[in-house]
């Protein structure tokens, strides 16, 4: 049987990203090696990773700048929100309630990747 372990998302600009990550989404690093350009984040049982793309990439832009498929659960989408207005987060869309209830928004990190943060409730 296979368990996921991480996803990974790849930057152009590290530092950059990793402000975004820790301090605009809020996410709990859980180990950043600034010499290789790496960061783990303690997002549960899968780790969200995120890497600098590597100079020897065949095409950096197949791996930067595009929808993820990647979604990350918050508890309170309406308080969310607010926190990622007054970080100046770019909206992708404008948030969206589903048949079911489900609450879920997709935001872009600094490269253009595209995340969605989804609330059950």
């Amino acid at each position: 049987m296979y368990t996921l372990n991480a996803v990974r998302i790849f930057t152009y600009n590290f530092n950059r990203a990793l402000d975004f990550y820790k301090h605009q989404l809020g996410l709990p690093v859980e180990n950043v090696n600034m010499e290789a350009q790496f960061a783990v984040f303690n997002t549960g049982e899968t780790k969200l990773v995120l890497e600098t793309i590597s100079g020897d990439a065949l095409d950096k832009s197949q791996f930067i700048g595009r929808f993820t498929g990647i979604s990350l659960i918050v508890k309170d989408m309406r308080k969310t929100l607010r926190r990622l207005k007054r970080k100046h987060v770019k909206l992708h869309s404008a948030p969206e309630k589903l048949e079911d209830g489900v609450k879920l928004i997709h935001v872009y990190d600094p490269d253009q990747n595209i995340l969605t943060l989804v609330s059950p409730h």
